[in-house]
């Protein structure tokens, strides 16, 4: 089954709790998985909605969404707070979160939000079931339209977000609405890298050693079989001590295919040097030469392909202009252990990275606070 709108989201969610209709003493938290961060700990974010003194909590928007002519029926707030309620975060007790759901039938292709917000706005509704908006971000805080407000702190390891307008510290954020699409994609998830103790300024990424492994513990022959792919797009300086930086990885060549793509006539000879001395000493040597008139997009693929029909346990794609002076890097980048890693590069004494977190208008680099502190 497929869900195209919201009214899906509530049929389900009220088939789902009807086992709970009359469980006054059992607090439940609704969000849209995807795009939601747990920041604190359950019992922090319990203790904050029973200080609410309400039955149900929704997260705030600073827009209206469906109906912007709802809008005068919202109760009035400070100006420094968000008055619209979002239908995508909820925490409350499960016995009223049932009636609410159970309230009016409501189509798949319908809106959630839509749904909420009218039960919200009706005073006699809001009253009986004692819902409330969480205006002040105190629990959640609803990211699109409230990037500018918030700031990511460091106590320690743990790492957490203020909202600068109101002084609250959210212990979800939400990326509600068009979070998904640039450039509020990237600026949401900059600020998601670092919550939940992933990073602080204390410890660094504390992500980063979880689920390692070593290698210290295999045979060198057991080691994983690596893909390693050279892509030399056009002339490049230095490529000779690039590629000796290549040969002189710590890593049994037995265990590699190597693959190199040379689009440039210039570094036949260098390429051609390069595996004279050292072909017979990896797995195998694929080689695509400027007379096959490929592509380098087509090479890449071509490397994937590869490492797909030799089922290599790892694919490590290397461009010639870098050079790796650390041998120990590709056994440091398998012993992390992630699905996808790549390595911050820069040039020496020039504003230059590949590592960017944020992105304009138009899918190109922006400018961002992480940016800004290399």
């Amino acid at each position: 089954m497929t869900c195209t709108a919201g009214g899906y989201k509530v049929n389900v969610l009220r088939d789902s709790l009807g086992e709970f209709t009359n469980r006054q003493d059992l607090v439940l938290i609704y969000t849209d998985s995807s795009d939601a961060v747990f920041i604190e700990r359950r019992k922090d974010i319990l203790s904050k909605f029973k200080s609410f003194d309400a039955k149900v909590v929704f997260a705030a928007d600073n827009f209206i969404w469906p109906d912007p002519k709802l809008k005068k029926q919202y109760p009035k707030v400070p100006q420094i707070e968000s008055r619209y309620l979002n239908g995508g975060a909820f925490i409350g007790y499960a016995k009223t979160i049932v009636e609410m759901l159970n309230y009016k039938k409501i189509n798949d292709m319908d809106d959630d939000q839509l749904y909420f917000t009218k039960i919200f706005i009706d005073k006699q509704l809001r009253e009986q079931w004692n819902i409330k908006i969480d205006t002040k971000s105190e629990i959640f805080q609803s990211a699109v339209d409230n990037l500018e407000d918030i700031e990511v702190k460091y106590k320690g390891n743990h790492s957490y977000i203020v909202n600068k307008k109101t002084g609250s510290k959210p212990l979800i954020l939400y990326g509600n609405g068009p979070i998904k699409t640039l450039p509020y994609q990237a600026a949401f998830n900059r600020l998601a890298s670092d919550l939940a103790d992933e990073w602080t300024e204390t410890f660094g990424c504390a992500a980063c050693s979880r689920s390692a492994i070593s290698l210290k513990e295999l045979k060198k022959d057991d080691y994983p079989i690596v893909q390693l792919s050279v892509f030399i797009d056009q002339p490049t300086p230095f490529l000779v001590e690039g590629l000796k930086t290549i040969k002189d990885l710590d890593y049994p060549k037995k265990r590699i295919d190597f693959l190199v793509y040379n689009n440039a006539d210039y570094h036949e000879v260098d390429v051609e040097l390069f595996l004279s001395g050292c072909s017979d000493e990896y797995r195998s040597v694929t080689v695509i030469s400027p007379n096959d008139e490929m592509t380098g997009t087509a090479a890449r693929n071509s490397a994937i392909d590869q490492c797909l029909l030799t089922k290599c346990a790892y694919l490590f794609f290397v461009d010639g202009n870098v050079h790796l002076t650390d041998p120990e890097t590709l056994k440091d980048l398998i012993e992390q252990n992630r699905t996808i890693l790549a390595p911050m590069l820069s040039q020496h004494k020039n504003y230059w990275s590949n590592f960017w977190t944020g992105l304009n208008d138009h899918g190109y680099y922006g400018q961002t606070e992480d940016i800004n502190q290399l």
